[in-house]
């Protein structure tokens, strides 16, 4: 039979038995929350970490795009003006025969009152006194008799010169039309300019 201090022994192990194994259930719980709690935390950051690594390779990427964009464009306008300065030349060393096509050409898409001025370069003046005129002057100006035969106008040669690189102007009484060869290529040039830049940043 057992004593009563036997007994008391007894019922303390028990109870301190009792005690540790529910501190190390206790301590195993907080071991898994502690776990979890870091596992959340570290996702979070290799999370914003991703974030920022793909807002950094996007922003590096958009970046070479708009260069690589900005040199095709440049590209581009440099080809045009390399094209623009060998029509210029091309136009500059016209025979007589395509400038006199090339004349009526622009002057018969123009309505006109028939009375204009012609204006040309110092350097093209006589030119033009030959392939559109017989020499033929009135109150001082080069009648274009030639020109005119073709238009059915009474067109004349100012006798001062115009400030441009070739080609003509049309001076009228309520406005002028400016076809030297410089301004034809600009128009030109600007509206391939506009075309070439419709298509690179097209869906931009």
């Amino acid at each position: 039979m057992e004593s009563i201090y036997e007994k008391i022994e007894k019922k303390c192990a028990l109870e301190a038995q009792e005690i540790i194994d529910e501190g190390k259930a206790r301590a195993d719980e907080i071991k898994s929350t502690l776990i979890n709690e870091a596992k959340k935390e570290a996702e979070i950051i290799i999370n914003k970490a991703n974030a920022k690594s793909a807002e950094k390779i996007q922003t590096e990427r958009t970046s070479f795009e708009q260069i690589a964009k900005q040199k095709s464009l440049q590209n581009k306008k440099n080809l045009i003006d390399k094209a623009i300065n060998l029509s210029l030349e091309k136009l500059n060393n016209l025979d007589d025969d395509k400038l006199y096509k090339f004349v009526i050409n622009k002057l018969s898409l123009e309505k006109l009152n028939g009375d204009e001025i012609i204006k040309v370069s110092q350097n093209d003046y006589s030119r033009y006194s030959k392939v559109f005129s017989t020499g033929k002057k009135e109150n001082n100006f080069i009648v274009l008799d030639k020109l005119n035969q073709a238009l059915g106008l009474n067109l004349k040669l100012a006798n001062d010169f115009a400030n441009i690189d070739g080609g003509f102007v049309v001076i009228g009484k309520n406005f002028d039309l400016d076809y030297s060869f410089s301004a034809i290529l600009f128009r030109i040039k600007d509206e391939y300019e506009v075309e070439i830049a419709r298509i690179l940043f097209k869906g931009d």
